[in-house]
């Protein structure tokens, strides 16, 4: 949920925290996430001085199992309110505040482990201070420390501030509009005993949440599995990746092609979008034809296809449906049990009637209606160059559709020709932002997501996390 840096952080008694971040960034949000972590350590105080409790509930129900009424402290101007209907935590001038809240940090309840405060500019307003007045911040800093109470303050804005270094922690949330889609981004300034190895981090406000996206994909498979198949349910074959099969309407289109756009930054990571698919198509019988990227070794190969491997069952479905097609010779016995080919570049539609005629075939003895082509642009742009590749991908991806295929095209952005976009029933991007890599569609026209790669079924199983 939060940074590994943040969590360390937090750990140290009597830390001060500062969260800023302009209006819609998701400060409550994250305030009341770090109530709901405090929580399960003691009695936390959220002071609100911008919602009501009744409204903090409503908007953000499961609130309600952290954190109990009582310790919702409402603090506006007492002249709002008429005697009978005074708020939580009574004060009519500074100093009655602060012994009121010195009062329910020793409540009789127990010590407490944290404070809130949402937000100190409220605050500060609520009681009539002015920037040169008393330094509320100074002493809501020496109450914490003196009762050993961690104290989380919310700014409204995210312009530095003398609060800077008094804190021991800052963080500073922002939220983007890129290509009309929204990128919510936390960025650590500052934490006082704690190495910040990550500095910036994506996170989403999906569901009401606040959650930060991960992102590291890790390279090992413990136990190996086999995925259960996703079957299709229509005219469509499912990718198993499930938000991406929403986005299709099932998954991809029979004799379609479908392009991702691979940002120079992202590098061999485009393979955990495309890994799974392949997977899904091998398990349904479909044949699969490969014109690997460059930048895939036979070691990120050998993680990739471990469960399959070790299966007898999908082990001779490889040997059978799987076709690889490499732009210069190898040692094929490194990529065994996969059938080899090689395009060799002096005439790419001779090139073309092997891959056709390997098609035909494995349909034929598979008895498949439709198959699956990953093609990579940096693979054929070394073999044919780039001035007519523009062309040779068009009339390739035109005789594959008429064969029923399912054309996965990998477009990495320095190659220097003419896209086929025209050609292309979905369009997507993969791009490397805030350290994570995120995944967005032109065609359709989708939200961000961060690609996430859980390991612990024993299978690579990507998932789409939006970034909203």
């Amino acid at each position: 949920m939060f940074p590994a840096e943040i969590v360390s952080a937090l750990e140290h008694d009597g830390f001060s925290l500062l969260v800023k971040g302009d209006a819609g960034t998701g400060k409550t949000t994250l305030a009341l996430e770090l109530v709901s972590y405090y929580s399960q350590k003691g009695k936390t105080l959220y002071l609100a001085t911008r919602v009501s409790p009744s409204k903090i509930y409503q908007q953000f129900p499961w609130i309600e199992e952290s954190i109990p009424p009582e310790n919702i402290l409402e603090a506006k101007r007492e002249i709002l309110y008429p005697p009978e209907k005074r708020t939580d935590l009574e004060y009519s001038n500074t100093p009655s505040f602060l012994k009121s809240l010195h009062s329910k940090i020793l409540g009789a309840e127990g010590p407490t482990t944290c404070v809130v405060v949402d937000s100190l500019d409220a605050l500060k307003s609520s009681l009539r201070l002015t920037e040169n007045g008393l330094n509320i911040e100074d002493v809501l800093l020496e109450v914490c420390e003196k009762t050993h109470s961690n104290l989380v303050l919310i700014s409204e804005t995210s312009k530095p501030s003398k609060l800077d270094y008094l804190v021991d922690g800052v963080i500073r949330l922002e939220k983007r509009i890129i290509n009309q889609r929204v990128l919510r981004e936390l960025i650590i300034e500052k934490l006082r005993g704690v190495e910040i190895k990550n500095p910036s981090h994506l996170f989403t406000l999906h569901g009401g949440r606040f959650a930060c996206l991960g992102k590291a994909f890790e390279r090992k498979l413990e136990k190996p599995k086999i995925p259960e198949p996703v079957k299709p349910t229509g005219d469509k074959i499912p990718t198993s990746i499930r938000v991406l099969d929403g986005i299709l309407g099932g998954g991809f289109e029979k004799g379609s092609l479908n392009i991702l756009e691979v940002d120079k930054n992202v590098g061999i990571n485009h393979v955990h979008v495309f890994f799974p698919i392949f997977v899904n198509y091998l398990l349904l019988d479909y044949p699969f034809f490969l014109v690997p990227s460059q930048g895939l070794s036979l070691k990120d190969g050998r993680y990739l296809t471990a469960p399959l491997l070790e299966n007898r069952d999908t082990l001779q479905k490889i040997k059978n449906l799987v076709h690889v097609f490499f732009p210069k010779p190898i040692d094929e016995a490194e990529v065994s049990p996969a059938q080899i080919n090689f395009f060799y570049g002096l005439d790419p539609f001779d090139d073309f009637k092997k891959l056709k005629k390997a098609v035909v075939s494995s349909m034929r003895a598979s008895d498949a209606d439709a198959f699956l082509c990953s093609m990579s642009s940096d693979a054929l742009r070394y073999v044919y160059g780039s001035q007519a590749l523009g062309n040779i991908i068009s009339g390739w991806v035109s005789e594959l559709k008429k064969l029923g295929g399912v054309i996965v095209f990998f477009y990495f952005g320095e190659d220097d020709f003419n896209l086929p976009t025209h050609l292309a029933s979905s369009y997507f991007k993969l791009e490397s932002m805030g350290g994570n890599i995120v995944f967005y569609g032109e065609n359709p026209k989708t939200q961000m997501y961060v690609v996430h790669v859980d390991h612990s079924k024993g299978y690579v199983d990507t998932q789409l996390i939006p970034v909203s």
